[in-house]
């Protein structure tokens, strides 16, 4: 699994929030009721950690980017409208650009009970609809989109007077949103292997994608190689990855690399002239103005501040 060479906490960047058993006194209408959902807004742009036990999330990222979860999700370029649903102890990574509002995050999270969950999935019963057991990642999912004004203003406002109950409504939705999602995307699993005409990239098809982009990140990779792994002609396959990701696939396999020749650089003592060619570039200046447009600085300004001997672990840090 790729993950950003920085490994900062998830952290708010504006006002603290309260804490759980603060907010839990206005939230906790009955011993059924779960724990209060916080919201947090990430403002770091590179991240990488492992929720907390007892705290599913649900992240939307607010500028294009790549999210991965382990298990489950390979790297996934995501952006607005994507939605990654991840249970308790997932080790999730997120790298953004800027935020699109003045600054003020790339991502929006929301740590929930998993009772909630489990509240969720009874509620959908009837209606056949499944909570996911592991992470989930939906693309296209407009509806929400809508809802972060009013996710950010009451987390923001959590002391406030029914902000704690509105808040809680607002992940209900959503979680009702991602169950629907959930269970749609198994029925088409069911019902073929591959994507239909017409139809969106399920994040099983994407993850067949990223593993081929993986093993062959050294070679040539053919747009009719990417297409066959979801079994789609040339002409459909770039239809459904645009819809599905945001980007053509050349957009996406230059990210894919410029990410991969990032991890070399922090991780290996080899020159930019050797990463740039192990990453798939064809020469060190294409890996410079890919690099730079993708993270904003040089590579040799890069690994003067980041590079780190060789077989010196990473740390991963745990939510507080």
């Amino acid at each position: 699994m790729h993950a950003p060479v920085h490994a900062n906490a998830f952290r708010t960047p504006h006002s603290p929030q309260p804490a759980p058993e603060a907010a839990g006194e206005s939230a906790s209408a009955s011993p059924r009721s779960p724990a209060p959902v916080i919201a947090l807004d990430l403002a770091e742009q590179d991240q990488r950690t492992i929720l907390p036990e007892g705290r599913d999330a649900i992240m939307i990222p607010l500028s294009a980017g790549t999210l991965s979860a382990f298990p489950g999700i390979a790297p996934t370029a995501a952006g607005l409208g994507t939605v990654l649903f991840v249970p308790a102890g997932t080790c999730i990574s997120a790298g953004f650009e800027a935020g699109f509002e003045n600054g003020s995050g790339a991502c929006l999270l929301l740590l929930l009970d998993p009772q909630l969950r489990a509240l969720v999935g009874e509620a959908l019963g009837p209606c056949a609809a499944q909570m996911p057991d592991t992470a989930f990642l939906m693309h296209g999912a407009h509806p929400v989109r809508a809802l972060v004004p009013l996710v950010r203003r009451f987390g923001a406002a959590i002391a406030e007077p029914g902000a704690a109950f509105a808040l809680r409504a607002l992940a209900e939705l959503l979680l009702h949103e991602i169950a629907l999602g959930h269970s749609a995307a198994r029925s088409d699993a069911r019902r073929t292997g591959r994507p239909a005409r017409g139809l969106r990239l399920q994040p099983h098809h994407l993850a067949a994608i990223d593993r081929y982009i993986e093993r062959n990140i050294e070679n040539v990779l053919r747009i009719d190689d990417l297409a066959a792994q979801v079994g789609l002609s040339r002409y459909h396959f770039l239809r459904c990855f645009k819809r599905a990701t945001g980007s053509s696939p050349l957009q996406y396999v230059l990210a894919r690399r410029a990410e991969h020749a990032r991890e070399l650089l922090a991780r290996s003592e080899e020159s930019i002239a050797a990463v740039a060619y192990a990453a798939g570039f064809s020469s060190q200046s294409h890996l410079n103005a890919m690099f730079k447009r993708h993270f904003g600085v040089t590579p040799g300004a890069f690994v003067r501040v980041h590079r780190r001997p060789a077989g010196t672990p990473e740390p991963v840090p745990a939510l507080p």
